[in-house]
């Protein structure tokens, strides 16, 4: 038995805990109707090893994590880019596919 799933786009932000507000502002803005934040605790990147410090929250870095439609999706990368420029964000745009389609 195949199990019915529908398109949807997923968008993870990578960015500083310090400008987590404003992710989460650009994506309810953006009309999202959910999102995900988990911490992010070490990565390698263009700018070199970095890893959270417990003592220091301003090294930390969290994933939001959005399933949204195309639309939507669009928007919040679109904002993204003109709002988090001058941080150290990374934004991912991925084809995935749900179950529950009404959820998104």
């Amino acid at each position: 038995m195949t199990v019915e799933t529908h398109p949807k786009k997923k968008v993870e932000i990578i960015a500083e805990r310090a400008v987590l507000p404003r992710v989460i502002d650009l994506v309810n803005e953006a009309g999202a109707t959910g999102y995900t934040v988990l911490p992010a605790m070490a990565g390698l990147g263009r700018s070199g090893a970095w890893s959270g410090d417990a003592v220091f929250s301003a090294t930390e870095h969290v994933l939001v994590m959005v399933l949204t439609t195309e639309a939507v999706a669009q928007t919040i990368i679109e904002r993204a880019r003109a709002a988090l420029a001058e941080f150290d964000t990374i934004v991912f745009l991925t084809d995935v596919r749900v179950v529950r389609d009404d959820h998104f």
